[in-house]
């Protein structure tokens, strides 16, 4: 199974209101042919109903969805040509699983000659040759997913929309079928608009990823431009993890950064992405793993800014450990590899920590609550 290549995918003011409720705002999006882009966000952005208007299983309240040149909002589902992998499988139980993968080429009215070939070939692909005669009641999860998305690339679709498919899956195999599905991905060209609500699996799997928030789009970008440049605090707190800081600008060092004071009367320098005033309020977003905890007596190794606290409390997650440290009313989140070479610190211990002025990303004017330690 070669496949015909990914198609474009467009939608231009795509919109859906329930009654009084705007579920989707009017969202404008293309993909490339070929693209992974998947679709981000919290229960209630707008992302599956997004997935569901452009399958054609939700009509839309306004705007039109385009593959390639073709408008398809008014064309029935079947006649679209898209590829569905469902979050439940949606599996048919009382058929076997050749059954179950020759489905939409029956309903396509394709020739009977070729289906138990294509069958044979569609597991090929997703590794699970001679499962024909088993029924889904008789596989695992992970086999289920793989027939599932085995019946959804078995006619060749240009593209492919999955909803959520590895919810239901453990930590472990939900990690191998994420490189499973990019394997195919590539190898078929087909293009993915992937729906997950789950950051790390978007920023694993995509070429591009769409943030949403209240049926509306907050950024739009590779997984590097949405973790290291974040357009908003939404942004830097949704992918990965996040400080956030406020002052107002007082000025500018002779490298360009800017100078701020924050809460407390405490200065902090930072590179503006954008052009910036002296005086304004802004916003700023700094990682935990920016952070460098300076050990007794160690001085800065370029860092511009450096700023001494309590340690509040120490969480171990394996690999990494999480410092929350409190610097007068303040509280940054610190992120420190688990066996570094130094001792780690105790809660009550005073540490200092450093970062540099290009790792405090400016936000714009700060939000209510946007300040270290609160999203």
């Amino acid at each position: 199974m070669r496949g015909a290549g990914g198609a474009a995918l467009r939608l231009e003011g795509l919109g859906k209101s329930y009654g009084g409720v705007t579920a989707v705002a009017g969202v404008s999006l293309a993909v490339h042919a070929g693209e992974f882009v998947t679709l981000l966000g919290p229960s209630g952005s707008g992302k599956t109903t997004t997935l569901m208007m452009i399958a054609g299983f939700v009509a839309p309240s306004a705007g039109e969805i385009m593959i390639d040149s073709r408008p398809v909002a008014r064309v029935p589902p079947e006649k679209r040509g898209l590829g569905m992998v469902f979050q439940n499988y949606a599996l048919f139980p009382h058929m076997t699983v050749a059954a179950n993968i020759a489905f939409p080429l029956k309903m396509r009215g394709w020739p009977r000659a070729e289906w138990r070939p294509r069958v044979a070939r569609a597991l090929e692909m997703v590794k699970l040759p001679g499962y024909e005669e088993r029924f889904p009641r008789q596989l695992s999860g992970g086999q289920q997913q793989r027939v599932a998305l085995a019946r959804a690339l078995v006619f060749e679709p240009r593209v492919l929309l999955m909803d959520e498919p590895l919810g239901a899956l453990d930590k472990k195999l939900r990690e191998h079928m994420q490189a499973e599905i990019k394997r195919i991905q590539r190898a078929l060209g087909v293009t993915v608009l992937y729906v997950t609500h789950d950051q790390e699996e978007a920023l694993t799997m995509s070429d591009r990823i769409v943030v949403m928030r209240d049926g509306r789009i907050e950024q739009f970008g590779t997984p590097v431009e949405l973790y290291e440049e974040p357009a908003n605090a939404f942004v830097a707190d949704f992918i990965g993890e996040s400080n956030f800081l406020s002052g107002t600008v007082v000025g500018f060092a002779p490298d360009g950064s800017a100078e701020l004071r924050g809460a407390g009367g405490r200065r902090f320098r930072a590179a503006p992405r954008g052009a910036v005033a002296a005086g304004a309020a802004v916003a700023a977003a700094l990682r935990p793993e920016r952070l460098r905890l300076m050990r007794n007596g160690e001085e800065s190794s370029g860092e511009e800014n450096c700023w001494e606290g309590r340690v509040a409390e120490i969480v171990y997650l394996g690999e990494a450990i999480k410092l929350r440290v409190a610097v007068d009313e303040l509280t940054l989140t610190a992120k420190m590899r688990n066996g570094d070479g130094g001792p780690t610190p105790c809660p009550g211990d005073r540490v200092r920590l450093a970062w540099r002025a290009d790792h405090t990303v400016l936000l714009g004017t700060p939000q209510p609550g946007e300040e270290a330690g609160a999203p």
